[in-house]
């Protein structure tokens, strides 16, 4: 029987891998190929191991740097999350205050729809004169009582001394073309005079005029070149408060004639009176002013603002 012979294991690859980092082979003492694989095998693991470490750190790098581009990413996000968050909410609150006011100005007009329900429509215009007298008079004082006549066309004043006085005068008649009662109270006068208080009121019926006098009274002795400048001696000025009957609500009526009286000629005073064709250029109307006055609802919500 015949003797089959072994034929040796061919290389592995890490035995190449052996042999290419042992030295080349000499001939060395007994015993010493131990000690040479063993640092063989050890610094083939120790390669291994360092290439393991060194992928694993490169791959930690790179997650560790995609981590910090997502973390910033995340707080762009939230940033911006939060921005248009605040705009929203900005945007929420200035609509609910449009809201708020629009209600507060609807119930507002509700308030003074009611008023205006109650308040009366009335037209105020004045003409020259008073009780069929011409609107500029002369008056002498005799026996502590005063004479009135009427001016003629002019009167040239001679002499500075006459204690003569000059009136001018006009009517204010006031008309009421609804069905509410209306109360007129004068607030102001200028230099004039009314022949109703300031502190009283002029109750004016439904469908019913009713009138007053404005006069303002010069001396002649007092008037000079540089005091007809004055304006109040060219002009009848008033203010009226047109109110309803609870005087919850009024409007304002405005006077503002041009209505003169006296020129300097030649050194001299000169009275004139008011022709015709001079009265027909003026205007006589009251000039109801902007806005009506809720005074009792005004106070109502100024009340309401102290409380809360």
């Amino acid at each position: 029987m015949s003797q089959i012979g072994l034929v040796p294991p061919l290389p592995s690859p890490w035995f190449e891998l052996l042999r290419a980092l042992l030295p080349p082979q000499q001939q060395e003492p007994p015993g010493s190929s131990l000690t040479d694989w063993i640092v063989a095998v050890t610094s083939v693991a120790t390669v291994i191991a360092a290439g393991v470490a060194g992928w694993y750190a490169r791959r930690a790098a790179i997650w560790t740097g995609q981590q910090a581009a997502s973390s910033d990413e995340q707080v762009t996000l939230a940033r911006d999350s939060l921005a248009e968050a605040k705009e929203q909410t900005a945007t929420a609150q200035e609509v609910a205050d449009l809201q708020r006011d629009e209600i507060r100005r609807a119930e507002r007009r509700l308030e003074e729809a009611r008023y205006d329900a109650a308040m009366p429509a009335v037209y105020a215009r004045a003409t020259p004169g008073m009780y069929g007298a011409a609107a500029v008079q002369l008056g002498v004082s005799k026996d502590g009582l005063i004479r009135w006549e009427p001016v003629l066309g002019s009167v040239t004043i001679r002499r500075p001394d006459t204690g003569l006085l000059v009136r001018r005068s006009v009517s204010i008649h006031v008309t009421n073309y609804s069905t509410q009662l209306a109360k007129v109270s004068v607030l102001e006068l200028g230099a004039g005079e009314a022949s109703i208080p300031q502190s009283d009121v002029l109750v004016v019926g439904p469908n019913q005029t009713e009138k007053f006098t404005w006069t303002h009274v010069s001396n002649i002795d007092r008037l000079t070149a540089e005091g007809l400048e004055d304006p109040e001696l060219s002009r009848v000025s008033m203010t009226l408060w047109i109110r309803d009957n609870a005087l919850t609500t009024y409007d304002v009526v405005t006077f503002n004639i041009g209505f003169r009286a006296f020129a300097w000629v030649d050194g001299r005073l000169v009275v004139e009176q008011l022709s015709d064709s001079v009265a027909n250029g003026i205007d006589w109307g009251g000039w109801p002013q902007d806005g009506r006055v809720y005074d009792v609802l005004d106070a109502k919500k100024r009340g309401a603002g102290t409380a809360s």
